[in-house]
């Protein structure tokens, strides 16, 4: 993701990730804002309830 927001200048709002639990969201946010910053901020987040 970071290759596309800073390369490509895809707009974050525009990329799905998928992530298995919440575990995984919390440290793909923080990989994210380590590479990209503050655009990290707009991942939102949806988790099954399944």
């Amino acid at each position: 993701m970071a290759y596309l927001v800073k390369v490509k200048r895809v707009e974050p709002k525009r990329i799905l990730v998928l992530a298995y639990n919440r575990n995984a969201v919390r440290e793909l946010r923080l990989r994210l804002r380590n590479l990209i910053g503050e655009e990290a901020s707009r991942i939102g987040s949806l988790l099954s309830t399944v």
